[in-house]
């Protein structure tokens, strides 16, 4: 890669991680005939670059000078920017400094790590061991509707406790069954876990699945 011309650094914009180059840098670099302050607010009123997308002002410095001073700003560029920028110059400083950032995001898209593929939280044997509980939670379910009137004509202490089963996890158990039968999808058909597991699997989803 071509040997560093100016600090290139990470940074973010927005939220957005990016890289950046002070504007500063670039402009010494470019050999611009023009003071800093005066170039940059140009270019950005000329070009109309956004702040906080196309570049941000990271930096409001005092500088001593005399008995008084004034405020110095930091402008943080995208290489984008930075590129249109050396663009605009139309000389060879203006060329040499785009083709480095190119190779700048280039030696970035090569060093990235690969993202591993995500690994599943559970086995295959574990997503069915854990239908066959559901499937036994429905049953424990529809047994809990039809003791609950018979309990409450008792006067049973058992009542509330039925009807706490029978009714008010009907949407725990629906919302488990949905997504443990999502799971199941993604999993080999074809293995013998799951082939054992077919008749389970049939009686717990008859009415929206067919295996």
């Amino acid at each position: 890669m071509t040997s560093q011309l100016i600090p290139v650094f990470n940074g973010s914009i927005s939220n957005q991680a990016a890289l950046l180059c002070n504007a500063r840098n670039l402009h010494a670099f470019l050999g611009v005939g023009k003071r800093f302050a005066s170039w940059i607010t140009e270019r950005i009123a000329e070009y109309g670059f956004v702040e906080n997308q196309d570049y941000m002002i990271a930096s409001q410095i005092r500088e001593a000078k005399g008995r008084g001073g004034h405020n110095r700003k930091e402008y943080h560029l995208t290489l984008d920017t930075a590129k249109e920028l050396a663009m605009v110059e139309r000389n060879e400083k203006g060329r040499q400094i785009r083709r480095y950032f190119i190779e700048c995001e280039k030696k970035l898209r090569n060093i990235q790590p690969v993202q591993a593929e995500p690994q599943p939280q559970f086995t295959a044997e574990e997503i069915i061991l854990l239908c066959y509980m559901q499937l036994w939670m429905e049953k424990a379910q529809d047994l809990s509707k039809h003791l609950y009137p018979i309990m409450k004509e008792l006067n049973s202490s058992y009542t509330n406790k039925l009807y706490d089963i029978a009714f008010e996890t009907i949407y725990i158990v629906t919302k488990n069954r949905d997504a443990l039968l999502r799971e199941v999808t993604r999993l080999d058909m074809s293995s013998s876990v799951i082939q054992r597991a077919m008749p389970m699997l049939k009686s717990l989803r008859a009415r929206q699945f067919e295996f």
